[in-house]
């Protein structure tokens, strides 16, 4: 098995990450009582299987950076729930609540918010015979931002919390379709690690209750590796004679990796606003970015000669359409904000897969409202669309099973943007493997055909994927990853007589691990070469690349080659 990090949740596709926290409880509140959880025989009972990827000492639980927590789930005696779909939601306790957890006070755990939690799913299918199973993994992430990041595996349990150490007891519950508590456990070492609660920890948490269990526990610990050197030093050499630019979104802020993209970038795009509801059902830009981190981009721009052109993106149906039927007040706000930091202009990123052609002449008139605010000249103006291209039997993609292709009207938009930037991935199903790649290779030329055929050349933004997909041995979905662990399953594959080749222009490893199988489709530099020599005999002279940070130094490395050539 290979390595992997801390805990790369149980994220398979759908999975829906929903962050909460539990209030501190106050002094004047009765005290705790303890409730009776004696096992009743025949009861649910939940095994949980845990290994660290690439570890040869199954009992070394220290996970570094991009290490990589695989993760299996058995049920047991759930005769009731037999046929429904179950939930799991997963948490951690930093070490040094472990006696609190020994002691079942539940109370001083969740006074100051140190029940993490990680995530959820809910695709836990129960059989006939009450039994059920379930694959995932979790990631650490060091520099991630928050304790999980939605839809992803990536976690970072310790951040923003003043931890002496980085142990951590991993909790799982499990409930039925009507938010009903079947089981729980508290992973470890120990044969009577089960925990069992009558009630979820968010009732728990309300009602100021006990759990009675005393499991023995193994803590996980965090090393946080030192920072890395820059891929490549930056040349700014004048390209205008090949007149390549280099295009690249990011997500996640203010990580090590950014130095990487400063090296080769001409206009780097962090996702810096989205449209959302707050809790008051407001409608709201939301800032990501912190004042130091904006001062420190506008300082590495000056520095190493690039534009900012922050990503802006609404991914819910409603939220779109309220937009476009106000567009005059949102094309305004996104132009204040612009404006007002200072940046080179913006990327709007409107995705929905439930809006089509239907709607394609007001985002056209969105973006026209957008452009007068932002005049051209003045500021860079960039659209992110999903692909479109001619299916085999010369059908538009947009009517042969893709309509959300069809809200992005490309010769339209190509008369208002500077750049129309096209998304050429997640062709993969996130669900089932079907032996499609992130991006397959078959699919570049028809994208490429069809942009140049609507849109001025130059105006061309290909976009292509920086990270990779895994799925079980069964090919059943788990979560995204970066392509830059891809060595951890290199590894893997190559300790079990697995597969490691390359299929429809991506990297494909079938790890054939006896207790953790994995089909991974991803990047590697050589995929990178591949598709930027292709590229080039397309006549394509824009690339972008999403997303930076999970980008190995070798796919850096590789955009520096092309950009110089």
């Amino acid at each position: 098995m290979n390595r992997r990090t801390f805990l790369e949740g149980l994220l398979t596709a759908p999975i829906l990450l929903t962050p909460f926290v539990f209030d501190g409880c106050s002094k004047k509140e009765p005290p705790v009582k303890p409730i009776n959880t004696t096992s009743k025989p025949n009861s649910p009972t939940l095994e949980i299987i845990l290994s660290i990827e690439g570890k040869a000492n199954s009992t070394d639980y220290r996970i570094e950076d991009d290490d990589v927590i695989n993760i299996g789930f058995r049920l047991k005696n759930a005769v009731k729930s037999a046929g429904k779909q179950l939930t799991l939601k997963y948490f951690m306790v930093n070490e040094r609540l472990k006696q609190a957890v020994y002691n079942h006070d539940w109370k001083q755990i969740m006074r100051n918010n140190d029940l993490i939690l990680i995530g959820e799913r809910s695709d836990f299918s129960v059989e006939r015979n009450g039994t059920a199973d379930l694959e995932g993994f979790f990631q650490f992430d060091n520099q991630l931002e928050s304790a999980y990041e939605k839809d992803t595996a990536f976690i970072n349990p310790g951040f923003g919390k003043n931890y002496r150490n980085n142990g951590f007891l991993y909790l799982v519950q499990v409930f039925d379709d009507k938010g009903k508590y079947v089981t729980g456990k508290i992973w470890g070492n120990g044969s009577n690690d089960i925990l069992k609660f009558q009630t979820t920890i968010e009732q728990i948490a309300a009602q100021e209750r006990v759990v009675q269990a005393r499991p023995k526990q193994t803590k996980i610990e965090l090393k946080q590796p030192q920072l890395q050197e820059p891929a490549i030093a930056r040349d700014n050499t004048d390209n205008q004679a090949t007149k390549k630019k280099v295009f690249i979104y990011e997500q996640q802020l203010n990580r090590q990796e950014e130095a990487f993209s400063f090296a080769v970038v001409d206009f780097y795009q962090p996702h810096l606003y989205e449209i959302e509801r707050n809790r008051n059902n407001n409608v709201r830009i939301k800032d990501k970015a912190s004042k130091s981190y904006e001062e420190r981009l506008h300082r590495e721009a000056k520095r190493n000669d690039f534009k900012i052109t922050p990503m802006l993106s609404v991914f819910d149906k409603d939220l779109i359409n309220y937009v476009l039927d106000n567009k005059d007040y949102y094309a305004n706000a996104i132009a204040a904000l612009v404006k007002k930091h200072e940046w080179n202009g913006i990327v709007i990123d409107f995705e929905t897969i439930r809006l089509g052609a239907e709607r394609s002449k007001s985002l056209t008139q969105f973006m026209a409202t957008l452009r007068q605010y932002l005049p051209s000249g003045n500021y860079t103006l960039s659209m992110a669309t999903s692909p479109r291209f001619k299916e085999n039997n010369g059908r538009d993609s947009a009517s042969n099973g893709y309509k959300h292709h069809g809200f992005y009207d490309f010769r339209e938009l190509g008369q208002i943007v500077d750049y129309l930037q096209v998304m050429a991935y997640d062709f993969h199903n996130k669900s089932k493997y079907d032996g499609k790649p992130i991006l397959p290779e078959d699919k570049i030329k028809p994208i490429v055909d069809y942009a140049f055929n609507t849109i001025q050349h130059d105006k061309v933004v290909f976009l292509m994927p920086m990270y990779g997909y895994v799925w079980d041995g069964n090919g059943r979905g788990i979560s995204g990853m970066k392509a830059s662990s891809v060595q951890q399953y290199i590894d893997t594959a190559k300790n079990n007589n697995g597969t490691i080749t390359y299929k429809n222009g991506e990297l494909y490893i079938r790890t054939n691990d006896p207790q953790f199988d994995r089909i991974v489709s991803t990047q590697d530099e050589k995929v990178f070469k591949r598709r930027h020599d292709l590229l080039d005999q397309l006549g394509v002279s824009n690339f972008g690349y999403w997303r930076g940070s999970h980008a190995s130094r070798a796919m850096f490395q590789e955009i520096a080659r092309w950009k110089k050539e």
